[in-house]
């Protein structure tokens, strides 16, 4: 959930396009399409957040 790799263009052309197929990245571009990918990255980011919000939480529950 933390990449740099969520940049749109980068994005689709991993996941659509398999750019990082020779780092063992599959290939989704014969299954999914480019909506279906944009709802994907959109999942991923939203989990991040969530993800970040709850570490915050939890340092601030610490430090007290």
């Amino acid at each position: 959930r933390y990449s740099p790799q969520l940049k749109l263009d980068n994005w689709y052309n991993i996941v659509l396009q398999g750019e990082l197929e020779s780092n063992g990245m599959v290939n989704f571009g014969d299954v999914l399409n480019h909506d279906d990918a944009t709802d994907i990255r959109n999942y991923v980011i939203k989990r991040a957040h969530e993800t970040l919000a709850i570490r915050k939480a939890e340092a601030k529950s610490e430090v007290r």
